[in-house]
């Protein structure tokens, strides 16, 4: 049924935006590249890639990323499809909804509001690519390969490389199928963790330099401002990742990438699971999460405050 809602919703429209969160990842890009396959290709519709960042440069090497705009689309579209975001305001676009007539809304996040039209959510999923190679797979459509290096990126990327506890027996299998579907594994995994710039690797060195450790060593804490990321040529999808290995430090239970913006400051949380840091990061309007893994955002807030305010409320959770 769930497939059935989409097709129609789909065959009764003919220009589309596809667009994501801000902070970009490979689920949201690789899921965002799938669909822009089974709009434009399969169901030959007229289609508009945009997100409000542009995209990392570590995540060209998927085919059809370049297609991706920063720059807010003239042209009208019916149909809004939004994936990967629990909510709009996630997508940092201002009046989103004076845009569209109808909304696709596919996602994985638990706390995601239902905002669309059809509404494709499954908090289950260890990836919002995850439910595209479900959903594919179940209709029996023949997709390329590029198609399945997109949703197996999305899907190694929110795993952490099949290590986070979300690596289930099913998502595997649907990993597997990927890799039938002519997924380079391989290639996959050396461009979302093994192959860093030289000047990102200068960039990790400075924002290592920021750690700092709270509440007993149960907190780790990472600081980076995008001035300097500018500054040494380095690209705004370096740091991604650099909350997971502040969480795995021995004796450490949360781990916190603080990036500092232009107009807001955004947190990205790791929990050990002794939390649930997707609760405290949903005390922040517009943030929430998984149990794992959230992030929220501050604006109007001096980084020092913002700073504190989140450690007090997250010492506050682990001491009970």
């Amino acid at each position: 049924m769930t497939w059935n809602n989409l097709v129609s919703l789909i065959e009764k429209n003919s220009r589309f935006c596809i667009t994501s969160h801000v902070s970009q990842d490979a689920d949201n890009i690789g899921s965002q590249l799938a669909m822009y396959w089974l709009l434009r290709d399969y169901f030959k519709k007229e289609v508009v890639l945009y997100n409000t960042d542009p995209v990392p440069k570590k995540f060209l090497f998927l085919s059809e990323a370049a297609d991706i705009e920063s720059t807010l689309p003239e042209e009208s579209f019916d149909t809004l499809v939004v994936l990967d975001s629990s909510n709009l305001s996630r997508l940092s676009w201002e009046n989103v909804t004076t845009t569209y007539t109808s909304c696709i809304n596919i996602d994985h996040h638990r706390d995601n509001s239902h905002f669309g039209t059809v509404n494709i959510v499954d908090e289950t999923a260890a990836a919002t690519c995850q439910i595209l190679t479900q959903l594919f797979e179940g209709a029996g459509l023949s997709y390329p390969s590029w198609v399945a290096n997109a949703l197996y990126a999305g899907i190694l990327a929110d795993t952490g490389g099949f290590q986070f506890e979300n690596t289930s027996p099913t998502l595997l299998r649907d990993a597997a199928l990927l890799l039938e579907r002519g997924a380079d594994g391989v290639s996959i995994y050396r461009g979302l963790f093994a192959a860093h710039s030289i000047q990102a690797l200068r960039l990790r060195a400075e924002v290592w330099s920021t750690l700092e450790f709270y509440e007993n060593g149960r907190i780790a804490v990472m600081t980076v401002d995008e001035k300097r990321i500018d500054e040494l040529g380095a690209d705004r999808g370096d740091t991604e990742g650099m909350a997971d290995i502040a969480k795995n430090t021995r004796g450490v239970e949360v781990g916190i990438l603080i990036k500092q913006k232009k107009d807001h400051i955004h947190f990205s949380f790791r929990s050990q699971g002794a939390i649930d840091i997707g609760a405290v990061a949903a005390t922040v309007p517009g943030g929430g999460g998984h149990c794992c893994a959230a992030g929220c955002s501050f604006t109007q807030t001096p980084l020092d405050e913002a700073k504190s305010c989140m450690i007090e409320r997250i010492a506050g959770v682990l001491r009970g």
